[in-house]
């Protein structure tokens, strides 16, 4: 049975509307514009000054005015919102996940309205169109909880790299968002410093003909419908007691037969001894030899050129000539890729990229051509015919042929074991991928940082060593690495200094070996951080690891750590690292949560060393590169801080070292 989703209110508590969709639950609010109805906004003949509030307001309510405009925009919206998308990816968690946040955005509202509301925004607004990107806290390696589109009219854009639009909510609060908690796409944006990126919409542009349209729509809605007088009649020869008895005798014929009688002008009788006359002083008319549908046509065309459409979309059969119809718009529509449509699907495309989506995942926009498909089979049929004729004529090998092929996007990179003439070229809507350079062995370790039995010690401590291995690990606080290092006193030389205590959470294996996936592993950890809180837990015993042949007779000993949470806190911690593109050995075994006190020969007898419960609680995570490290505290806001809790000594002794670093820098 397929289940049901519901609407996540951590998603809405999160987000910037969170206030006043609380408020509105309270108050008449909920009900929005059913008991408070926004005012029509009046349509003057120009638009207020470029870059104000209210001339965005004059531009929204066009739509209200023009049926034309109207359904020019309705079809523009529906024809992005009807658009299909693919998430394409070399990781199938990534590619799925990211597929579920688009399909279930605006609080599950789904991904047709939430781009039909974004595409009224960018056609009419000279603000553009904004999307929330709602995480789990504001960092920005913070996990993405999803998108909600934002009414432009409530947001300001600040000019501010950093804070580009503050967010001004129903009840009055304002809200910042950072750079990676919003996209905004203005259609024509202006170069203008000081407009802060507003752009010229589609409604703007289209000014003039709208109104123009507008007003001649209303005079003969008004001419056939007798609402406002469109003119004046004088009529001479006649008293005005006479001529509203006629009216009254007219108007009751008329009602007695179901008829209904309109009136277009105001009739005023002038009282003289002369004969009935009448004089017409009209209040508006349209010109001479004014053609209705011409004017029609001409908006039509206008608005389609605006929008980027093609015009069969406003009006069919409008275009003709000798190409015939059917070709023309074929014509026509290949022109109109490269108009305003086809800027916001590359705008939109970039943006989703750029901060929604994870590396080595790409959003796409797919439009189903047949004569695209028809001329792509077309071109592989002839570079088949090539490849062909090549191999004919001893030029190249069929495995020769098939990596052309591949190459040329004519059979999948699967079809070869090693790819010997790789792409660097990437397109504009392609992402580098994170995992180029890769080397396909990523070190001999666990992802547990747990030692196999045919692994040496020496292995062991090599792997992690901070200056060569990778790994995301606890850094134990300096004082309870005191307290275990004064059970523990008598260390051997390879016992493990104060400073570098650790429970090693996943080890990755060399750094240098995964180099290409270090930014993606260092999102994953910070966003891990941001949802996780810190977690508590208390050591547990004295345990030592055993080896097999060939580990030089040594084993480390250590301390071992229990934490009810870490079970789930690793699980997903593996989950995110795979997500970010690591990929875990064959021989990686189980996870033992262990802090390592030394590492003896395999014939030393076991230490004796007290048994404590001591209260552990680990508050921030590391990721260690090599010689540096990443340190993110648990349920923070994603800013990188110490490695460790230090006590006061320890702290002295940390700014000590960095007087003298400093001063042999002199």
């Amino acid at each position: 049975m397929t289940q049901t989703k519901v609407v996540d209110q951590t998603l809405i508590k999160k987000s910037v509307v969170a206030q006043e969709v609380e408020a509105a639950k309270k108050t008449y609010m909920w009900f929005g514009n059913f008991l408070l109805p926004m005012p029509l906004i009046a349509m003057p003949p120009e638009p207020d000054i470029y870059g104000t509030r209210s001339r965005d307001d004059q531009l929204l309510s066009t739509v209200q005015y023009e049926d034309k405009w109207a359904n020019a925009v309705a079809i523009a919206a529906t024809k992005c919102a009807s658009l299909q998308f693919d998430v394409d990816g070399d990781v199938p968690l990534r590619v799925n996940r990211s597929h579920d946040l688009l399909t279930m955005v605006d609080g599950m509202q789904g991904w047709s309205q939430f781009i039909a509301k974004h595409m009224q925004d960018f056609l009419c607004t000279d603000n553009g169109a904004f999307i929330e990107i709602i995480r789990q806290n504001k960092s920005i390696g913070s996990r993405i909880l999803g998108l909600l589109h934002l009414d432009s009219r409530r947001c300001y854009r600040t000019g501010d790299p950093a804070i580009p639009v503050i967010y001004r909510d129903r009840v009055g609060g304002l809200h910042e968002l950072k750079a990676h908690q919003v996209i905004s796409i203005a259609d024509m944006p202006s170069a203008r410093a000081t407009f802060n990126g507003i752009g010229y919409c589609a409604a703007s542009r289209a000014y003039k003909t709208i109104y123009r349209m507008a007003a001649i729509e209303t005079y003969i809605t008004e001419k056939v419908s007798g609402r406002r007088p469109l003119a004046v009649n004088l009529l001479t020869g006649i008293n005005q007691p006479q001529l509203e008895q006629l009216f009254r005798a007219a108007q009751g014929d008329a009602d007695a037969k179901g008829l209904t009688s309109y009136m277009g002008a105001m009739i005023s009788a002038v009282p003289s001894d002369g004969e009935i006359s009448n004089v017409t002083i009209p209040l508006a008319e349209l010109p001479d030899a004014f053609d209705l549908e011409k004017e029609r046509a001409n908006a039509r065309l206008e608005y389609a050129n605006t929008i980027g459409l093609d015009i069969q979309d406003l009006q069919p059969g409008q275009i003709g000539g000798s190409l015939g119809s059917s070709t023309q718009s074929q014509v026509l529509d290949d022109k109109a890729k490269g108009k305003g449509l086809s800027y916001w699907r590359k705008a939109f495309t970039e943006q989703m990229n750029l901060k929604v989506l994870p590396d080595q995942t790409t959003f796409m926009f797919v439009e189903k051509d047949y004569r695209d498909e028809q001329s792509a089979a077309m071109a592989a049929n002839a570079r088949q015919d090539l490849r062909t004729k090549m191999i004919t004529a001893g030029m190249i090998r069929p495995d020769q042929a098939l990596q052309m092929a591949v190459d040329d996007g004519d059979a999948p990179k699967e079809f070869i074991a090693t790819d010997i003439t790789p792409n660097l070229a990437l397109g504009s809507d392609e992402k580098t991928d994170e995992g180029d350079g890769q080397s396909t062995d990523q070190g001999q370790g666990d992802a547990a940082g747990n030692m196999p039995v045919d692994e040496t010690a020496d292995a062991v401590a090599t792997r992690e060593a901070p200056s060569t291995g990778a790994m995301v690990a606890f850094y134990v606080p300096e004082s309870v690495a005191i307290q275990l290092r004064e059970m523990y006193p008598s260390g051997t030389d390879k016992a493990s200094p104060i400073s570098e205590m650790h429970l090693t959470l996943a080890y990755l294996g060399k750094a240098a070996d995964i180099e290409g996936l270090k930014d993606s592993i260092r999102t994953a950890v910070q966003m891990l951080a941001g949802e996780s809180k810190p977690m508590e837990g208390e050591t547990g015993g004295v345990g030592r690891f055993a080896v097999g042949a060939g580990s030089d007779g040594l084993s480390p000993l250590y301390v071992s750590w229990d934490c009810r949470e870490l079970p789930a806190f690793r699980a997903k911690l593996m989950e995110m690292l795979f997500g970010a593109g690591y990929v875990l050995p064959e021989d990686a075994h189980g996870f033992i949560p262990h802090i390592t006190l030394d590492y003896l020969p395999v014939d030393a007898p076991m230490p004796n060393i007290p048994i404590e419960r001591i209260p552990l609680t680990f508050d921030r995570i590391t990721l260690a590169w090599g010689g540096e490290t990443m340190t993110f505290m648990l349920g923070g806001d994603g800013d990188e801080v110490p490695t460790r809790d230090l006590t006061l000594a320890g702290a002295i002794d940390a700014a000590r070292l960095a007087v003298e670093q400093a001063i042999s820098k002199l």
